[in-house]
């Protein structure tokens, strides 16, 4: 099993804006604006018709911003970041410069043999193995070997 994490950082300004982008493979549109009541940035992400998924989620840092609404399966993480200090929220000044937005998507990995192994000498069916078995019989009790 592999485990795959991506980072996408998605394209900010400190301006008020949205934008439409695609989140694992779904469009969206996002709308970021600043809460003067807040003293923080908020999103707000809506599907490619306009129709309101979530609102008003502010900025912060530490969280998936997403996981409260695991059920509506965004298909990643929404995590901020600031440079030099990860726990400093973004200001008014500093989104998209040195404060970041990152869609992260972890991708499981399984790989499926395609032929069985023999777990004893590596072989892929039981005639590689003496005898044509897999694995060993143990000699009987009573009997050295």
């Amino acid at each position: 099993m592999t485990t795959t994490v991506t980072s996408y950082e998605i394209p900010l300004e400190p301006n008020p804006q949205t934008f439409q982008i695609a989140l694992a493979g779904v469009t969206y549109s996002v709308t970021l604006w600043w809460s003067t009541a807040g003293n923080c940035w908020n999103i707000s992400i809506a599907d490619s018709n306009q129709v309101p998924i979530i609102s008003s989620i502010p900025l912060v840092t530490g969280m998936d911003l997403l996981e409260p609404f695991a059920y509506l399966e965004f298909g990643g993480q929404l995590v901020v970041q600031t440079d030099h200090d990860i726990t400093a929220i973004p200001t008014y000044t500093n989104l998209g410069t040195t404060s970041h937005v990152y869609f992260v998507v972890t991708t499981v990995t399984t790989v499926v043999p395609t032929a069985a192994q023999n777990i004893y000498f590596g072989g892929s069916t039981s005639s590689d193995l003496p005898g044509g078995k897999i694995g060993f019989d143990p000699p009987p009790r009573g009997e050295s070997g």
